[in-house]
């Protein structure tokens, strides 16, 4: 399958769709863009007579030169703005973006939205996700887009270059050089890890399971090994209050792998049981049955070495 065209646009706006986005629903559906200022004639802005629309504002809004002369330049941006400008918003905790058609249509009392309000067709839709269909959700964007939806305003122009490039790639999927090569070193980091995993004794290695869980948060409930049967560690998340259940081995096949989950299938108090292998014969991972199992491999488990700031244990455990 051909990987879809990336984005070019020539500038970005942000667009308040509505008091507060309070438009944002019908908008996103219908696909339009919207606009309000029904005080000023739609004959004027479609004209160009921004003057005359000015003067219209003026009379029926009491603010400052600078606050009015603001106002025009939203409406103007909202009319005159080409096809190659590309339109975000905010909404529902996601990023949303789209090219408008040029045309401006205003819809009389009783249509739709409110009386004497504007909108522009979208070019293929509203969409929230980027161009390989990743959902583009505000925790994931960096700040320098998503404060934008602090602006007071309904359109303000994405200026910064630096925010303009990060969007327009955050878009297209691409990362820049300096990101591609801090996840190449990561990488690096994470094979090598795996590597010193690998050849812990058998007690640091249950440590080193015991030190993940509870760097992410996670309460023990017994010993670490012991006498537990089928179950080497008990754990308990601390704000559902629920329960999970780990096994640690040395090293498994699928056949040791079905014997545990035999074993484990009448323990319903916990939410979720965990079998973490030092060293992996065969497929486990096609071994495994139920929701309620996950696997933890050695190459998972050395990722989590590095995101959970457990290397420097690691490197003094093997040195």
């Amino acid at each position: 399958m051909s990987c879809p065209e990336p984005i070019n646009p020539k500038q970005a706006l942000y667009i308040k769709l509505g008091y507060g986005g309070a438009h944002a629903d019908e908008c996103i559906r219908e696909g339009v863009l919207y606009i309000g200022y029904g005080e000023m004639e739609h004959s004027s802005c479609l004209a160009g007579d921004w003057d005359a629309a000015k003067e219209q504002l003026r009379a029926a809004l009491n603010c400052k030169p600078g606050a009015l002369a603001n106002h025009v330049r939203q409406v103007k941006e909202f009319y005159i703005a080409d096809r190659d400008t590309l339109w975000v918003t905010i909404h529902n905790r996601h990023l949303y973006w789209c090219f408008a058609q040029p045309e401006v249509t205003q819809y009389d009392q009783g249509v739709r939205l409110l009386d004497r309000q504007r909108v522009r067709g979208t070019v293929d839709g509203w969409r929230n996700t980027d161009i390989l269909g990743n959902p583009l959700a505000i925790d994931g964007i960096s700040s320098l887009i998503t404060r934008t939806h602090g602006y007071r305003g309904t359109i303000c122009r994405i200026n910064d270059g630096a925010a303009f490039e990060y969007l327009v790639r955050k878009i297209n999927v691409q990362e820049t050089e300096a990101l591609k090569h801090v996840r190449a070193e990561r990488e690096s980091l994470v094979t090598s890890a795996q590597a010193l995993i690998g050849n812990l004794h058998q007690s640091d290695f249950e440590l080193l399971i015991d030190l993940l869980f509870r760097q992410a948060g996670w309460q023990r409930l017994s010993e670490v090994g012991g006498q537990m049967k089928d179950l080497d560690a008990v754990f308990l998340a601390p704000v559902t209050q629920k329960r999970y259940g780990v096994q640690v081995k040395m090293s498994a096949d699928g056949g040791t792998l079905a014997d545990w989950q035999t074993a484990c299938e009448g323990m319903d108090d916990f939410e979720r049981l965990y079998f973490a292998v030092q060293k992996e014969v065969g497929d486990l991972g096609r071994k495994l049955v139920g929701e309620r199992f996950e696997l933890l491999l050695p190459d998972s488990i050395a990722r989590n070495v590095v995101d959970y700031g457990l290397l420097n244990w690691l490197i003094e455990k093997s040195t």
